[in-house]
């Protein structure tokens, strides 16, 4: 396999990139060269404690927090200031409650004409399974409603790459796991690479292909751990446990050698 079709594989690449705010007197350090390779189609989670700059890292992705040190490519071209191959998805969902479902998911199609706007929003809407909801507004949607309304709208800018910073945080436990479940059949139904920010290390190794840990702050790549379960990929299943303690394990055992990994 040439290099350049290796290349061509790649979605984004992360290359020593650091974050630092300016506190008071002091500079503080919220990320510490972070290097990451992820390939096209790759789902990829990112586990860390509170405060350790994992939604920064999204942003900075995202083209809406500038880089420090480092650089970010997305498609092997540097990212600008706004990303327009990434979409990001937020814990709220951000819907503007004066639209119905349908306009809030199409607020970002003024560039098509009105068939085209209306198909493209239907599509999407029989994606997330909204289309019975197209004419309400959000005050009449479910938590889980709002948040597949806002998936809709990360879809429907036929973006790349999908961000998802905490998105089921604030569900219950049940509506979680059907949105879990949502974004796992929408992920094979789009092939698109997604990315996704939690503190659930359970969501983290159900979802991702690889699951990235960050030590707290200033933020560093502690391990990249790939999940492989074989069959069908369980919460209870023997293998899925066992990633789940090795996990746990970074952030219980205070006297664990902190490393930096790279790929």
């Amino acid at each position: 396999m040439t290099e350049q079709i290796v290349k061509e594989q790649v979605a984004i690449e992360i290359k020593n990139l650091s974050k630092h705010y300016q506190k008071e007197n002091s500079q503080m350090t919220v990320l510490d060269n972070i290097n990451l390779t992820i390939n096209k189609g790759e789902f990829i989670t990112i586990v860390g404690h509170s405060g350790c700059g994992k939604s920064t890292l999204l942003k900075m992705i995202a083209g809406m927090v500038n880089i420090d040190a480092g650089s970010i490519e997305v498609n092997q071209q540097p990212i600008e200031q706004s990303n327009e191959h990434c979409a990001m998805i937020f814990q709220e969902s951000r819907l503007f409650p004066w639209l119905t479902v349908s306009e809030n998911v199409g607020i970002g199609l003024k560039h098509l004409n009105k068939q085209e706007k209306y198909e493209k929003i239907n599509t999407y809407l029989n994606l997330v399974g909204l289309k019975d909801f197209e004419n309400a507004y959000p005050k009449a949607l479910s938590g889980g409603m709002a948040q597949r309304a806002a998936i809709a709208r990360g879809l429907v800018m036929n973006t790349d790459i999908l961000l998802f910073d905490e998105p089921f945080g604030a569900l219950d436990a049940m509506t979680k796991i059907q949105m879990q479940n949502e974004v796992l059949r929408i992920r094979q139904e789009e092939k698109k690479t997604m990315i996704l920010v939690t503190h659930d290390i359970e969501e983290a190794i159900y979802l991702g292909d690889r699951v990235v840990v960050l030590s707290s702050r200033p933020g560093k790549i502690r391990d990249i751990v790939p999940i492989h379960i074989d069959g069908k990929k369980e919460r209870t299943h023997d293998q899925f446990i066992s990633y789940k303690n090795k996990i746990h394990d970074y952030f219980f055992e205070p006297h664990r050698d902190e490393i930096e990994f790279y790929i």
